[in-house]
């Protein structure tokens, strides 16, 4: 299977790992990394996406953050801003030519609310490219879910776009224990859709 996911306990390292893998390959990379935003106290306050190309940490400080209009998630009154997803070039990697591959951090959230979000993330997923990234697990969704008071299709359209993502992906249950193995089989994979594409080329 061409596409790679980890999944896990929030906080375990899965996005660190993501980078760290792909440090040398990400400028042609594209699709989108969700970077946590951490206020003056060390709380998580928002989350905002970035291109795979311009990340090097999976959180900034609030305050340092330059791209306010991509933050999608503020805890602040519980602003959400779906249009984010909506309005992102998937396609859109430091490399002018055509990108290697694809990161998602991280699938199966709230951008499943908004049906052309789902429809270009699909389109990505489906499009012989490899994706690699994290999908939400099923406890972290229904997590997120509650606290954020999400509407009952959510849980519909995750359990849905779960299932696809299964058929046509290796999606790796990672944990603290096994985060060497978690690196090797991401390399492991990398390094064969490389050589493919390569050999495609």
């Amino acid at each position: 299977m061409r596409n790679f996911f980890f999944e896990g306990r929030s906080g375990i390292g899965k996005t660190s790992l993501i980078l760290e893998a792909t440090e040398k390959i990400r400028r042609y990379c594209a699709g989108y990394i969700s970077v946590k935003l951490i206020d003056s106290i060390g709380n998580i306050a928002g989350f905002q996406l970035t291109l795979p190309s311009e990340t090097t940490k999976p959180q900034i400080s609030l305050e340092l953050s330059s791209n306010i209009e991509n933050i999608f998630f503020r805890k602040k009154q519980t602003f959400i801003n779906l249009k984010v997803f909506e309005n992102w070039d998937y396609n859109n990697s430091a490399a002018s030519e055509k990108p290697h591959f694809f990161i998602f951090d991280e699938l199966g959230g709230m951008e499943l609310l908004n049906s052309r979000a789902t429809e270009k993330l699909t389109e990505c997923l489906n499009s012989g490219i490899c994706c690699i990234g994290v999908l939400k697990s099923e406890t972290n969704s229904r997590r997120m879910a509650e606290n954020l008071s999400l509407p009952k299709k959510y849980t519909v359209f995750y359990n849905e776009f779960r299932e696809m993502i299964s058929r046509n992906s290796t999606v790796f249950q990672m944990t603290e224990q096994n985060r060497a193995i978690a690196a090797q089989q991401l390399k492991n994979h990398l390094n064969n859709i490389e050589t493919e594409r390569k050999h495609e080329g």
